[in-house]
């Protein structure tokens, strides 16, 4: 049986860095996927710090990644009715959704310590009756729908305290509703300025309900999600890249990787090239090494014989560019290669091939396989 599988990792790989949404944002937790390509009822299903979705070609894993995605995308992902919704279905879609349209994906988030302190320093200790929040997103809409429990008494006791309402006004009003105080007071002739400044604070809340003031208070992180691998090109341009970064030039992502991989190492190519001493030079190549070597297997036990050296060298007067060369040990050559492939996951590189050597009129990095 073949399987494959793909994952879902609540850390977003954004050029060079990672931003955990488990920190200063909510964290998903949960998610079902419904109406969307092969994906017709997923059930709900629980999100870890690292998911991975198993299963047969076409089972499914892609589509429901990419409806997750379109709750937030990264990028300008929308749902597609005619493109997206599942095909044997498509000409029944208003005799089963009606005059709505179908939900998409389903989630439920929890709420991180810094997100509660920002609702509840608004709307009042304790007005969250859960830190869990529910986030849904349908076909025909950019909005998504969302579901938090506010006390709203709790709202209403926190703005009249907050505007220090007193004596017979905080008697009176104190047992009106909250969806019901702006109008009262509104309705109230010889209302303090202090009764006043709570209705102006709820008639400032979108069409003055808490709940929604929550969910403007909030947002839900954006998903960014690659359906394929980054790859380098087979030759690189150092002194190219150096001028690209210098003037501030948009990086292919093909050179973006070269980049990353030094930067991965904790090292870049401006530090390299500054070492004035050969066995400088060497220590941090080999320091280097070391690292992407033990972070590589950390992650991809596929073949343990594999290893990483990286190492400098002057290159010849015509050669323009880096190469990417494979080193077998068994036949004692190299070949060119066209292209590497790198996946990022959670900020790691899992990294696939055999032995390659960049190298250019300035430096050589060598990555080399021991048979």
């Amino acid at each position: 049986m073949l399987l494959n599988a793909k994952c879902l990792a609540p850390t977003f790989f954004i050029r060079g860095s990672n931003v955990s949404i488990s920190g200063g944002s909510m964290k998903l937790i949960k998610a079902r996927v419904r109406n969307f390509r092969s994906a017709e009822d997923t059930g709900w299903f629980e999100v870890g710090q690292l998911t991975c979705l198993v299963g047969k070609n076409e089972a499914g894993k892609t589509a429901v990644l990419s409806a997750l995605h379109g709750i937030n995308s990264f990028s300008d992902f929308r749902y597609d009715k005619i493109r997206d919704y599942p095909r044997r279905h498509l000409v029944r879609y208003e005799d089963r959704h009606g005059e709505s349209d179908a939900r998409v994906a389903a989630t439920v988030w929890k709420l991180s310590a810094a997100e509660k302190k920002k609702v509840e320093s608004t709307l009042g200790e304790g007005c969250l009756k859960s830190d869990e929040v529910e986030v849904e997103s349908e076909f025909g809409s950019k909005m998504n729908f969302w579901s938090i429990n506010i006390d709203d008494s709790k709202v209403a006791k926190h703005l009249l305290a907050k505007h220090s309402v007193k004596g017979a006004e905080l008697t009176k009003f104190g047992k009106i509703s909250f969806t019901q105080l702006s109008e009262e007071i509104g309705n109230t002739t010889d209302a303090s300025d202090a009764l006043k400044a709570v209705k102006a604070e709820i008639d400032s809340f979108r069409k003055g309900r808490a709940v929604i003031k929550a969910i403007d208070l909030l947002q839900v992180p954006k998903f960014f999600y690659t359906s394929h691998y980054d790859r380098m090109a087979g030759e690189i341009s150092v002194s190219k890249l150096q001028d690209d970064k210098k003037h501030s030039r948009p990086i292919q992502p093909a050179d973006q990787i070269f980049l990353d991989f030094l930067e991965y190492a904790g090292t870049s190519i401006e530090e390299l090239q500054a070492s004035t001493r050969l066995e400088e030079l060497k220590a941090k190549c080999q320091g280097a090494s070391n690292d992407i070597t033990d972070e590589i297997f950390e992650f991809w036990s596929q073949n343990d014989a594999l290893a990483v050296n990286i190492e400098f060298a002057q290159g010849l007067r015509d050669d323009p560019r880096h190469s990417i060369r494979e080193r077998s040990q068994k036949f004692a050559l190299t070949t060119p290669i066209i292209k590497l492939t790198f996946h990022f996951l959670k900020g790691a590189q899992a990294l696939y091939g055999s032995s390659l050597s960049w190298r250019n009129s300035s430096k050589c990095v060598r990555k080399r396989r021991e048979q």
